[in-house]
């Protein structure tokens, strides 16, 4: 990286290798596991015994208005991925795309459960973390996640889902056992991440600056720190939005500037669009089973007869990947 970058940044700023290679892995890794799994299969039988709700007009309009943004999304990355334009100037806006396809879709999942949807991003997914995994009703590689940030819980954890595995994120993944390591270590990165925020977030509160407090080397600071990760965790869409949020603005610049990887930006779009699509197919298969057969059946007959999407709604049960 030219000198001038690195003057502007300092220290601070993120290894371009890495962060590049964490990008374009972790979709890679994503996409995978769902090409390389039975993924369609576990659909069907995950949502076969489903109790299907009672009629609600306010819940299914939340529903249909969070598939509706998700669907919208999914369609514009679809686009974007088979536009054929220099994939460098597409990349980020195509993440953010990505992005909003999840979010939504995991939004109106939470809608047809609950009948809720939240205002913001990182109260949807700490709903969907308590509410949506615990029942099984999120499928691999949707439903990895931890429970707690407190240090010696996460190392706990990803050793245990490890079961061994040693692939790593700056690896690029082949198979499923590249895959689930890399995923894992998104996650632990993820943890720290989140970590990181409850850290800072607490060191600049009222009551550290009462006690005192500017770190963590004293037991009861410790013991406040860890009495707050413990409450928290990471589920796939406090990883999604990271994730945005990494690409969206400093991060951007590892994608379209430096060594030339023209073939593994091609291929982060491809893997975007089939990630995109898996989970549009697992988060609509829900709702339909979920929500009154009338009320589905209504939604989707309208959709496909005005949609003005090239990509009608009835995508979803006809995705390939």
């Amino acid at each position: 990286m030219d000198q001038w970058i690195l003057d502007t940044y300092n220290d601070s700023f993120p290894e371009q290798k890495y962060a590049f290679l964490g990008t374009v892995n972790w979709m890679k890794a994503l996409g995978i596991y769902i090409e390389q799994t039975d993924f369609d299969k576990k659909i069907e039988s995950t949502y076969q015994n489903i109790e299907r709700a009672q009629k609600d007009k306010q819940r299914d309009l939340k529903v249909f208005e969070n598939l509706l943004m998700s669907y919208h999304n999914h369609a514009s990355l679809r686009a974007l991925s088979q536009s054929g334009l220099n994939p460098y100037d597409i990349s980020r806006i195509a993440i953010v795309s990505w992005y909003y396809s999840i979010y939504f879709g995991g939004s109106a999942m939470i809608a047809a459960l609950m009948g809720e949807s939240y205002d913001t991003h990182t109260k949807t997914a700490d709903v969907w973390l308590k509410n949506l995994i615990p029942p099984k009703l999120i499928l691999p590689p949707f439903n990895f996640h931890l429970n707690s940030l407190v240090q010696t819980d996460v190392d706990t954890s990803i050793t245990e889902l490890r079961e061994g595995n040693t692939h790593l994120l700056w690896k690029t993944p082949f198979n499923l056992n590249d895959a689930r390591g890399a995923i894992l270590s998104y996650l632990k990165g993820s943890a720290k991440f989140e970590r990181t925020k409850v850290e800072e977030k607490l060191l600049s509160s009222k009551e550290f600056k009462r006690h005192e407090l500017s770190d963590f080397r004293k037991k009861i600071a410790q013991e406040k720190r860890d009495e707050q990760l413990a409450k928290k965790g990471v589920s796939f869409l406090h990883q999604a939005f990271r994730y945005r949020g990494k690409v969206n603005y400093r991060d951007s610049l590892f994608l379209t500037y430096g060594e030339v990887h023209t073939k593994m930006v091609e291929q982060l779009l491809k893997d975007l669009f089939i990630v995109s699509g898996g989970f549009q197919k697992m988060c609509i298969r829900y709702i339909k089973v979920r929500l009154p057969k009338e009320s589905w059946s209504l939604f989707e007959q309208d959709l496909n007869k005005n949609t003005r999407l090239s990509l009608k709604f009835n995508y979803w049960d006809k995705i390939n990947y």
